[in-house]
């Protein structure tokens, strides 16, 4: 997918996140701001040479390379709380307000990558 197709996704799926959050839908809000937060570090981890993101693993490795540039932005602790997300989306584990938290984190994570100057 062109980076592009990626910051699109990534706006997208915010909005889908923010909607499922107002009608108090939790678990698939939780998932939908997981789906951003790939997408949007997908947007600009392809711009770097030799930055594979086929699977989590992969993407959490992008994650680290991109925090390591990026050290102000705390993308490693942001990314961590998407994955939370994920995660609930399959557990169901956290209350109301600890995914919101997580969302706050998450949202500032898309933000900031989605706002970064990309090289040329």
């Amino acid at each position: 997918m062109a980076p592009g197709r990626h910051r699109s996704w990534a706006q997208l799926c915010s909005e889908a996140a923010e909607r499922e959050f107002a009608a108090q839908r939790t678990v698939t809000g939780a998932e939908m701001a997981w789906g951003a937060a790939v997408h949007a570090v997908k947007y600009v981890a392809h711009q770097l040479p030799n930055q594979p993101t086929d699977s989590h693993a992969l993407v959490r490795q992008a994650v680290r390379q991109l925090d390591s540039r990026y050290r102000e932005l705390h993308l490693v602790s942001d990314f961590g709380q998407a994955e939370a997300l994920h995660e609930h989306f399959y557990q169901g584990h956290f209350r109301d307000h600890q995914v919101r938290n997580s969302w706050r984190f998450t949202q500032r994570l898309v933000a900031n990558l989605l706002s970064l100057p990309l090289p040329p």
